[in-house]
């Protein structure tokens, strides 16, 4: 946020974006989860407050090897009622075709359509 680095660059970037999705590496335990979640919020508030108002999803990883328990107290410090949040595994790939689905109607609500059908085909 300080105009250093790699980093503005990609702060510039998300500022046109519509959607924001956060992945949250979940194997380390739901308070340092958690942390980094109110860290990557703050390092953008720092930059421009408006991003933090964004819409988004959270993806929570590595659920193939975070315990279910560490998952749902991980969720429980989330605020649910202003996130969708989803449980994934990148190794796996399970719950990616959900977060896709996701993310791709988000996109879509923000151009301003709908999906059908066909729009829906690459998620098979």
């Amino acid at each position: 946020h300080e105009g250093v680095g790699m980093g503005i660059e990609f702060l510039k970037h998300i500022e046109r974006t519509a959607t924001l999705l956060y992945i949250i590496d979940a194997s380390r335990g739901p308070e340092e989860a958690a942390d980094t979640l109110r860290m990557l919020e703050r390092e953008l508030a720092e930059y421009h407050a408006p991003l933090v108002e964004k819409p988004r999803l959270i993806a929570l990883n590595k659920l193939d090897i975070t315990p279910q328990e560490d998952m749902e107290r991980l969720k429980a410090l989330i605020d649910a009622e202003k996130d969708q949040v989803f449980t994934i595994s990148a190794a796996t790939g399970k719950g990616i075709h959900r977060l896709l689905e996701a993310m791709y109607g988000r996109i879509l609500k923000a151009r301003g359509g709908e999906a059908d059908d066909e729009d829906a085909f690459w998620l098979d």
